[in-house]
């Protein structure tokens, strides 16, 4: 039996990410396996409506108001410059999440350290926002399941050059291992790092999804199930519509179904 710590980025209550649920399956899983796992928001999170875990969700301190005032004052009165600045970033951190991307990722940076994160045999990031964090706070073993390829996402970034070296650097950083959620990703990280990555791909839950084993007729309904996502360019809904269009001229009764709030 292990004890894992699971960095995620932020969630909200009632909305998410692909790879934010698929962390949470691979969480539960792990707990059915008899391990210990927590799952570490890199900032503080409400409880999630849209799963229910059996994993331990790691709850950040709360700052008393009394006390850091109290605080602050005194080391007014010392001229403690360190407390001064660590007092004030504990005052801003809970408006932090709407600030800009540099001041956030500073403040996911310094709002970590300022909790006790009980130590681990495996910690595990999952994102590049996380890497970082995991390689600062993470105890024991460390690895970073890698679910795309990072850079890929700073265009939805309001400082997209900070966001794309961060991403990037994320691949280099000394001590975390990487792992690759497809082949496709885990050829691509090898041109990156220049050195091969293992793969771990998801699971399909087949009682939902499963092939009959039979080519579709042209004369029934073909339904192809798309995710329409956040409006970013990148995932390719443009070339998935055009790939539609070119699939409808051998079924014509193809029905193709998107889902996604964009």
């Amino acid at each position: 039996m292990a004890t894992v710590n699971i960095f995620v980025p932020s969630f909200d209550a009632h909305k998410f990410s692909g790879g934010l649920l698929t962390t949470f399956e691979y969480a539960n899983g792990l707990v059915r396996k008899g391990h210990i796992v927590r799952v570490i928001p890199i900032e503080p999170s409400p409880a999630p409506q849209w799963f229910k875990p059996e994993f331990e969700l790691f709850r950040y301190k709360k700052s008393n108001l009394a006390t850091t005032s109290l605080r602050f004052l005194g080391a007014l009165a010392k001229r403690d410059k360190v407390t001064i600045k660590e007092v004030i970033g504990m005052s801003l951190y809970p408006f932090s999440r709407w600030a800009p991307y540099s001041y956030r990722r500073a403040r996911q940076i310094e709002g970590l350290r300022e909790q006790a994160i009980p130590s681990s045999d495996i910690s595990m990031a999952t994102s590049y926002q996380t890497a970082a964090l995991v390689h600062l706070y993470g105890s024991g073993k460390k690895f970073y399941f890698c679910q795309h390829y990072e850079p890929y996402f700073d265009v939805e970034s309001d400082f997209p050059k900070l966001a794309h070296l961060d991403a990037l650097t994320s691949y280099y950083l000394p001590d975390l291992n990487l792992i690759a959620n497809s082949t496709w990703l885990s050829a691509k990280l090898r041109e990156e790092v220049c050195k091969d990555v293992p793969v771990c791909t998801n699971a399909i839950d087949h009682n939902v999804f499963f092939p009959d084993g039979t080519p579709p007729d042209p004369r029934e309904k073909f339904v192809v199930l798309s995710y329409g996502g956040r409006r970013a360019r990148w995932k390719g809904f443009e070339e998935a519509a055009k790939a539609i269009r070119i699939a409808r001229e051998r079924i014509p009764h193809l029905e193709w179904r998107v889902f996604g709030d964009a």
